[in-house]
C-alpha cells in the first residue's frame, strides 16, 4: 500500500469530516510547503468552521500574499475579519475581491460589513446587490423588473411591499409602510401566513396577503419593492431611521385568550413575569451560533423573584420537559401560540423577554416592550457594533459575546442585569 503524503492524509480525513485529523495532516503539509497558497486557504476554512477566528484570519491573508489574483481568499478573509469586528479591513477585503471578479455575492458581503459599521447610505446603496446573488435571485423574480418602484410618487396606483428573507425582517421594516403609503395610492403588504394576523395591525398597509404562488398568479399591481429595500429607498441613516414604537399591537382576540392563559399568574407578589427564546430555526445551519443551548440558559431560572415563560416554537421546545422539572418557576404555555399575533399577545402580557437573535425579540421590539438581547460573537448587522442598545428598538438592551462561541460570561451578566432590575423594581413598588 503506497504511504499517502500528509497532504494526501488530509484531504482523507476531510472527506471522513474528521477535522482534528485533518487539521494536523495540513499544519504538517503547509510546513514544509510555505508556499502553497491554497493550502493556507483550505487551512483558514478548517480553522472559521472550527471558529477559530483570529488564526483564520491570518491563514487567509498568507494566501492573500501568496496568489492576490484569487477573489476568494480574499472574499473568506472578508468574512473573517468582519466576523472579528474589523469592519475596515474587512471593506477592504471585499472591494479587492470585486476589483477581481465581480460577483454579486461581493457586493452583498460588502453591503452587510457596511452596515455592521453603521455607514448606512453607502451600506444600504449595496444591499440593492442582494437582489442579484444566483441563490436569491428566484425570490425576486416573481416581479418583473418594469414594475419595481424606484420609490417615486405612485397616486391612484397599486404597489406590493413582498417578503424576501426572514420572518424578523418583515417585523422590524413593515415600520415604513406609512412613509410608503404617504407617497401613493393602495399598498399591498405580501407576507408569510403566520404573520399577516399580527402585520395586520401595521400602519400604511391597505392590504396584507399571503406570499404565495397562488395568490400572486392573481395580484394586480402596478409597482412592487422588496420589504428591506425601503431604508435605501427612505434614505436611512442611523440619526433619522424611524424608531416610534409601537408600530404592531396585538389582536384584541388574542389579547383576550392569553389574558385569560396567564389570569392564573397575574398575582405576583414582586414576581416578574419572563419570557424567553434560546435557539433558532434548526435548518438555519449558519445561524445555529446563535443559539443558547437551554441548560446554560437555565442558570437565570433561579434568579429570585422571576417567573418564566417560553416563547419557543418548533421541535425545540421539546427541550422544556427536563428544565421544567428542574425549575418548578417555569411555565410553558407555547403549545397556545398559533401564529406571531399569539406571540404578541403573550409578550404583551409579560415584563420583559430575554432571547437569542430570532423573529420573537422583533415582535416585542414592534411592540414596544423591553427585551434583552444575548448575541453571538459575529453578531449580524442590524445590531451594529460595541453598543448595548439599538437604535431601532428603544426597548433593547444588548449583551454581547466576548469570546467567540462562550455564553457563561453573556449569562452571569444578564444573571446580575435581572437580580439588580427586580431589586429596583421592588424598591420602586415599596
Amino acid at each position: 500500500m503506497p504511504i499517502l503524503t500528509p497532504y494526501e492524509q488530509y484531504q482523507k480525513h476531510l472527506e471522513k469530516q474528521e477535522i482534528p485529523q485533518a487539521l494536523a495532516c495540513l499544519q504538517q503539509h503547509l510546513a514544509a510547503h510555505r508556499g502553497h497558497a491554497d493550502g493556507f486557504y483550505q487551512y483558514g476554512n478548517l480553522l472559521r468552521s472550527g471558529y477559530h477566528l483570529a488564526a483564520a484570519a491570518r491563514a487567509y491573508e498568507e494566501a492573500c500574499r501568496l496568489d492576490p489574483a484569487h477573489s476568494d481568499y480574499f472574499l473568506n478573509l472578508g468574512v473573517v475579519l468582519q466576523w472579528l469586528q474589523q469592519t475596515d479591513k474587512a471593506i477592504a477585503a471585499y472591494r479587492t475581491a470585486w476589483e477581481k471578479d465581480n460577483r454579486p455575492a461581493i457586493r452583498f458581503n460588502l453591503a452587510q460589513a457596511l452596515l455592521l459599521a453603521g455607514k448606512y447610505p453607502e451600506g444600504w446603496a449595496e444591499y440593492e446587490w442582494r437582489r442579484q446573488v444566483p441563490e436569491y435571485k428566484p425570490r425576486y423574480e416573481w416581479y418583473p423588473e418594469q414594475k419595481q418602484w424606484r420609490g417615486q410618487l405612485f397616486p391612484g396606483q397599486t404597489l406590493v411591499v413582498y417578503h424576501e428573507q426572514g420572518l424578523g425582517d418583515d417585523i422590524q421594516f413593515c415600520r415604513y409602510l406609512p412613509y410608503v403609503k404617504a407617497l401613493g395610492g393602495k399598498v399591498i403588504l405580501s407576507t408569510r401566513s403566520a404573520l399577516i394576523p399580527l402585520l395586520s395591525t401595521a400602519a400604511g398597509a391597505d392590504q396584507v396577503i399571503e406570499q404565495s404562488v397562488e395568490t400572486l398568479e392573481r395580484l394586480k399591481f402596478d409597482w412592487a419593492v422588496p420589504i428591506q429595500s425601503l431604508p435605501h429607498l427612505c434614505g436611512t441613516t442611523l440619526d433619522s431611521l424611524p424608531n416610534q414604537t409601537p408600530y404592531l399591537t396585538a389582536p384584541p382576540v388574542c389579547r383576550d385568550k392569553w389574558r385569560t392563559l396567564l389570569a392564573p399568574h397575574r398575582q405576583r407578589n414582586g414576581i416578574r413575569n419572563i419570557g424567553f427564546v434560546w435557539t433558532c430555526n434548526p435548518l438555519d445551519k449558519l445561524g445555529q451560533v446563535r443559539t443558547c443551548p437551554l441548560p446554560q440558559l437555565a442558570q437565570l431560572f433561579s434568579v429570585p423573584n422571576t417567573r418564566w415563560f417560553s416563547v419557543q416554537k418548533g421541535p425545540a421546545a421539546a427541550e422544556l420537559r427536563q428544565a421544567a422539572a428542574e425549575h418548578p418557576n417555569l411555565i410553558d404555555l407555547s403549545g397556545n401560540i398559533n401564529d406571531f399575533a399569539d406571540t404578541a399577545a403573550l409578550l404583551d402580557q409579560l415584563d420583559l423577554l430575554v432571547s437569542i437573535d430570532t423573529s420573537v425579540p422583533h415582535v416585542a421590539g414592534a411592540l414596544g416592550k423591553p427585551a434583552w438581547l444575548l448575541l453571538p460573537f459575529a453578531n449580524e448587522w442590524r445590531w451594529l457594533l460595541r453598543r448595548s442598545d439599538s437604535p431601532w428598538y428603544p426597548g433593547f438592551r444588548l449583551f454581547r459575546q466576548t469570546i467567540p462561541g462562550q455564553w457563561d460570561d453573556v449569562l452571569a451578566r444578564v444573571r446580575h442585569a435581572l437580580r439588580q432590575k427586580t431589586a429596583e423594581d421592588d424598591s420602586h413598588e415599596q
